[in-house]
């Protein structure tokens, strides 16, 4: 069976991640969002509490910000205004 596990992705402070966070999980969650869509600020608690709750269960949880316009500086900003705390990549 080919696994496409571990993942390990930069954040945009470039720390690597690793996901899902405990090797013998089969689960890692990525939220493909983008600081100016209204959708994923309404929901940016929601994924901020599922990530903390499934963080107990092993799964590692990421944030994926889209658009060629994107930065560190303002993935780092939607990050700060939304209290969000997960490993956050460039898309």
């Amino acid at each position: 069976m080919l696994r496409a596990w571990p993942l390990t992705p930069l954040d945009v402070a470039g720390n690597r991640h690793t996901l899902p966070a405990d090797p013998e999980s089969r689960a890692a969650i990525v939220y493909f969002v983008s600081h100016y869509c209204p959708i994923s600020n309404r929901y940016a608690p929601r994924i901020h509490r599922t990530c903390d709750e499934q963080r107990t269960g092993g799964v590692g949880c990421s944030m994926a910000y889209l658009g060629p316009t994107m930065t560190s500086g303002l993935i780092r900003d939607h990050h700060a205004a939304y209290t969000l705390t997960q490993p956050a990549v460039h898309d």
